[in-house]
């Protein structure tokens, strides 16, 4: 449960810094980079409910990563 609740954190950290070069609307797809900075703490990423970075090592840079747009219902 540490894991994924770090996971998500680095997620919406990665998101806030970066930000986005085009409103979510127009968008076809995100393009994410995730940065791993926690010392001696290996993780997984979800993004959008799915195993996106499986053991994923302090230090490693992933992405840029494409995402398809997440649908309204």
């Amino acid at each position: 449960m540490m894991r994924s609740r770090i996971a998500v954190g680095l997620a919406a950290a990665a998101l806030a810094t970066l930000g986005f070069a085009a409103p979510a609307s127009a968008a076809d797809e995100a393009s994410l980079s995730v940065l791993h900075g926690i010392p001696d703490t290996p993780v997984d990423v979800y993004v959008n409910g799915a195993l996106t970075i499986d053991d994923f090592q302090p230090g490693d840079l992933a992405g840029p990563l494409a995402l398809p747009p997440v649908k309204d219902d």
